[in-house]
């Protein structure tokens, strides 16, 4: 989702983007609502007063923006024009539609897309050096290993309790294994657990340069 917007997002820029509580303002919009709210005192058979009140609700739901208003609100308080009773109404539409720096505003929590705790984990390690003979390196750990030289590789997890563990199969599925490949040693989970009948289980390690050569 982040990439859609832009395409040099990495995976820690996602998570970052998904931790932060974010808040976004919405321009006042009280007398709106209590004009809705007597359109279903007063016209409870009508059913457009119904429908234009769905639409009231359903645009509440989502992070506010301009020109996403819908078109039948625009062209229901169009009509509302010529009315003088609805003159602090229609200037509080007015300002709703097209907010300037002086309009009011309530802020609103702009919720997560998805559910779910995430957190940054280490999950292993990738090569920065070629493999180098031990004999070539000092103060190495013993005098027999090759030696190659790493820094952390992290990633995005989610962590879950354990009374959420409910099988035998889906423990096998939460555990971590060492897998290497190329340049890359990390721990990763059966990612069977993630699939479904209409995919295949992704059973590689999808890196950026698994071939980088410390050029």
């Amino acid at each position: 989702m982040l990439q859609e917007k832009n395409t040099h997002a990495e995976l820690l820029d996602a998570w970052l983007d998904f931790s932060a509580l974010k808040q976004k303002a919405r321009p006042k919009s009280d007398l709106i609502g209590k004009h809705f709210i007597s359109m279903i005192k007063t016209k409870t058979d009508d059913p457009q007063a119904e429908w234009l009140i769905g639409l009231w609700e359903e645009h509440l739901k989502v992070p506010y923006q301009e020109n996403t208003v819908p078109n039948e609100l625009l062209d229901y308080f169009n009509g509302l024009e010529n009315c003088k009773s609805n003159e602090k109404l229609l200037k509080q539409w007015q300002s709703y539609c097209s907010p300037d720096e002086k309009t009011d505003a309530d802020w609103e929590y702009v919720k997560k897309p998805e559910a779910g705790y995430l957190v940054p984990i280490m999950v292993g390690y990738k090569a920065i050096s070629e493999v180098y003979k031990n004999k070539e390196i000092e103060n190495t750990r013993d005098n027999e290993t090759p030696v190659c030289f790493v820094e952390a590789a992290h990633s995005i997890g989610e962590w879950q309790s354990a009374h959420r563990i409910r099988s035998v199969e889906e423990l096998n599925n939460c555990l971590w294994h060492y897998h290497h490949e190329k340049n890359w040693y990390l721990c990763k989970q059966n990612n069977t657990a993630f699939a479904n009948e209409n995919t295949e289980p992704q059973l590689e390690i999808v890196t950026e340069n698994p071939n980088d050569d410390f050029s």
